[in-house]
C-alpha cells in the first residue's frame, strides 16, 4: 500500500480566514476559466527554459499549480516521476487542473495553503513553485514549510520586479544551497538543494543584490 503523503489536516486549519488570502482565492477563481488562454504560452516558455537542463524525478510537488499546465509539460519526464501532487489555494484553478489529470494518472490535486502544507516531513524528492511565491503573505513561513516537506531539490521562479522578491530569496538562502540560476524574461529561476547539515559541506551562497534589482 502506498504510504500517504498527507497529514490529514482539514482545509479549515490552513489560515483561509485571512482577508488577503480570500482575495487571492477569489481573484484566481474568477481567472481560472481563461487562465490557459491568457498565460498558458508564457508559462510554457518558462517551463521550457527552466526544465531543459533540470529533470523532474521521484515524488514531485507543484506548489501553486494553477490550472495544471505543468502536468502537460511533464509528459517527457513521465518515466522519472513516481507521483505528482499539485496544490493551489484556488478551487477554480484545481477544477481546471483536474481536467488535465487524464494525462498523468499517478497524480493528486488538492486545494490548500502554501503556508500550511498538508504533507509529511521529507516526503518530496522535488518541489516546484513557478511564479507563485511573490503572492505569499509570509515568505519565512512558506520557505520553512518547503524546507520541511522536501528531501531533495527545490525549483522556484520569482518575479524580479516583485516588491518582496529580495525577502523571499534571503529566506531560501538560509536553508538551501544553489545549484543553478537562470535569468528569464520576467523571473529569476533557482534550482536549490536542501542543506545536509550532517555532512558539513560548504554552502554555496548566492548574492541577492546581483539577482534582484532594487
Amino acid at each position: 500500500m502506498r504510504k500517504s503523503l498527507f497529514l490529514g489536516c482539514p482545509l479549515t486549519q490552513f489560515g483561509m480566514s485571512i482577508a488577503g488570502k480570500r482575495e487571492v482565492m477569489l481573484y484566481y477563481d474568477m481567472l481560472s476559466r481563461g487562465y490557459d488562454e491568457l498565460y498558458g504560452e508564457e508559462q510554457s516558455e518558462k517551463y521550457r527554459e527552466i526544465f531543459k537542463n533540470v529533470k523532474l524525478r521521484g515524488i514531485v510537488a507543484d506548489l501553486g499549480c494553477g490550472t495544471g499546465l505543468l502536468i502537460g509539460y511533464m509528459k517527457r519526464h513521465m518515466r522519472l516521476i513516481v507521483w505528482y501532487v499539485g496544490l493551489d489555494i484556488s478551487k477554480g484553478m484545481i477544477e481546471r487542473a483536474l481536467e488535465k489529470r487524464d494525462i498523468m494518472l499517478n497524480a493528486d490535486l488538492i486545494q490548500g495553503d502554501i503556508e500550511y502544507l498538508p504533507f509529511r516531513n521529507d516526503i518530496f524528492d522535488t518541489v516546484v513553485s513557478i511564479t507563485v511565491l511573490q503572492n505569499v503573505l509570509s515568505p519565512h513561513k512558506v520557505v520553512k514549510e518547503i524546507e520541511r516537506v522536501t528531501k531533495g531539490k527545490v525549483i522556484i521562479s520569482i518575479l524580479r520586479a516583485a516588491e518582496n522578491s529580495r525577502a523571499i530569496m534571503k529566506e531560501f538562502n538560509k536553508y538551501f544551497h544553489l545549484e543553478r540560476m537562470m535569468i528569464l524574461k520576467k523571473d529569476v529561476a533557482l534550482v536549490l538543494k536542501k542543506e545536509d547539515k550532517g555532512k558539513g559541506h560548504r554552502k554555496r551562497r548566492y548574492v541577492v543584490k546581483k539577482i534582484i534589482p532594487r
